[in-house]
């Protein structure tokens, strides 16, 4: 758990963004998407995740 309240840090960014009126987008790359799966696990979420990018090889992260 993250908070005193016993949230999970999932949960706690969740109750952030929905106490700001906020949303929240992610680029991911050695976490191999993580961060999104773990988001998306939270009921409601999908109000404030917009979605997110996984880029995984260095040549996708890379401007030629």
């Amino acid at each position: 758990m993250i908070s005193a309240h016993g949230r999970s840090l999932p949960e706690t960014v969740y109750g952030l963004l929905k106490e700001n009126d906020l949303t929240l987008a992610t680029a991911e790359s050695c976490t191999g998407g993580l961060v999104g799966h773990l988001l998306t696990e939270v009921p409601g979420i999908s109000a404030h995740y917009l979605g997110g990018f996984i880029t995984y090889s260095t040549t996708q992260k890379c401007a030629t």
